[in-house]
């Protein structure tokens, strides 16, 4: 029950990489299987909701509680943009060599991964090129890197009555 041996544990599951590959992706199936069966928008709204409250990820938007930038001495609730799984909105959007190459790589990684997760080669590659389709689309309506350095921009401080979710 010490710290050192519960470290110790935790070290030695995550290296042993036999065991790894012999579950595969098992030990993630029963979320896929949650994840697959959501039909409609409420249920995926939900469903990010619900992550959120978990401490998963910035999907679709991050949520953090910090100083008010014009009252430090005030803490408040921030959201910022997410969404995307590669950095930022250029690696969508510019068409530089750099870019296009990290597009054309990303696009078959999605697709390896869906594979690895179950789903048919057709499958796999048919909703890789929909992820990267509907992150294209996020990255689009997002904030450049020297819009999301302004914070003139990024101030825009609602009151809780003036907030609310339209789904």
């Amino acid at each position: 029950n010490s710290i050192y041996q519960r470290v110790g544990d935790f070290y030695a599951s995550a290296m042993d990489t036999a065991t790894i590959d012999q579950l595969g992706y098992t030990p993630i199936k029963p979320e896929l299987d949650r994840l697959a069966a959501i039909s409609t928008k409420e249920e995926a709204l939900k469903e990010i909701a619900m992550e959120r409250t978990k401490g998963i990820g910035g999907i679709l938007y991050g949520f953090y509680v910090g100083q008010d930038d014009k009252d430090v001495n005030t803490y408040i609730p921030g959201f910022s943009q997410g969404g995307t799984t590669l950095p930022d909105r250029d690696y969508y959007l510019k068409q530089d060599a750099r870019e296009k190459g990290i597009r054309e790589k990303y696009i078959p990684h999605i697709a390896n991964m869906l594979k690895l997760s179950g789903e048919s080669e057709s499958d796999a590659i048919k909703h890789a090129n929909t992820i990267m389709a509907m992150e294209t689309t996020i990255a689009k309506s997002s904030m450049d890197r020297v819009s999301m350095r302004d914070p003139y921009k990024l101030y825009n401080k609602y009151s809780s009555t003036d907030f609310s979710l339209k789904t």
